[in-house]
């Protein structure tokens, strides 16, 4: 977050998604190594507001990074 936001609002207490990510890093999940799912394609259709888009984003990231090819039209990908 906005160091500038977090002062105006007064809202220096609330954690990062990086602060949010390693302190739950306990629930079991395991990251994909990087490259492990070359070959295979994704797509992400989104609807709604500007964090939904962001979200996606995010996802579409972690999913490139496991070596995911993204796709422009569902009919390209194999599993649903």
């Amino acid at each position: 977050m906005n160091l500038l936001v977090k002062r105006l609002f007064n809202i220096s207490h609330i954690p990062d998604f990086s602060t949010f990510l390693s302190q739950n890093s306990h629930a079991g999940i395991q990251p994909v190594p990087s490259g492990s799912l070359s070959g295979l394609k994704y797509y992400i259709q989104t609807y709604g507001c500007q964090m939904n888009e962001n979200d996606s984003e995010i996802v579409a990231s972690i999913l490139s990074k496991a070596g995911l090819e993204s796709t422009a039209s569902v009919e390209t990908v194999p599993n649903i």
